[in-house]
């Protein structure tokens, strides 16, 4: 299976109490997992309209070269409000890509655990990239999830992600993403009330061991946020 060392684990704020508003800490997911690969990381989210804050902790350790696990916890803080717990998520990653690939995939499986009077929910996500040349790839990810619980939404939640990335000297990486919220399967919303958001990212590895990944999100339809900055830190080991 190919292994790329990643500097940083893209990803950041995934909207913890509404699914397609707020400041966001998911990122467009990588398919590839990197035998032997731990890491730590810090991930803030920043919505300037409202001062939403989160905050986000990844620890993932990798199995081998196709399956990785990963624990997440978040909390927010809201502009108007205290901090609080958001949720706590256990994820799968499985790398389904041969070694050598141009093309990868993968599947990863998510259990999240949210904050009193939210229902649990439970997503399946398909990753894949795409090396077209050196230096170059772009990724594409469907997210889907289902609600679990008691005032869960109706219908599976949909969601997609794309990304272009160019690798310049020294490591340093550049390119931009897109993120897009749909609705459900059970009310699927008119293109302009759903979630549209592009903007540019830059990764930067500090050290051997340490990296720096930000980011920008601005929005293209009335339903979506204006502005999300994202910042994250990782180190492995």
């Amino acid at each position: 299976m190919h292994v790329i060392k990643p500097v940083i684990i893209a990803g950041c704020v995934s909207a913890f109490v509404h699914a397609a508003h707020g400041q966001s800490t998911g990122g467009v997911i990588s398919p590839v997992v990197n035998e032997g690969y731990n890491a730590v990381q810090y991930r803030v989210g920043f919505d300037p309209d409202s001062d939403d804050l989160a905050q986000r902790i990844h620890v993932d350790t990798a199995f081998n070269d196709d399956f990785m696990g990963r624990i997440v916890v978040q909390g927010a803080t809201p502009g108007d409000g205290d901090a609080e717990f958001s949720f706590v998520q256990a994820e799968l990653f499985w790398d389904l890509s041969e070694t050598g690939a141009r093309f990868h995939n993968g599947v990863r499986f998510d259990a999240r655990i949210r904050d009193a009077g939210q229902p649990a929910t439970l997503n399946v996500n398909f990753m894949n990239q795409f090396n077209f040349a050196p230096g170059w790839h772009a990724r594409a990810v469907l997210l889907t999830a289902v609600d679990v619980g008691d005032d869960g939404r109706d219908g599976v939640l949909l969601q997609t992600r794309s990304r272009i990335n160019r690798r310049l000297a020294d490591g340093i990486q550049i390119g931009a993403e897109m993120f897009s919220v749909y609705g459900s399967t059970e009310d699927f919303r008119n293109f302009d009330d759903q979630s549209h958001q592009i903007g540019p990212h830059v990764q930067v590895p500090i050290t051997g061991d340490w990296g720096l990944f930000a980011s920008a999100l601005f929005g293209i339809t009335d339903g979506s946020d204006d502005t999300n900055l994202k910042l994250w830190i990782t180190r492995t080991f």
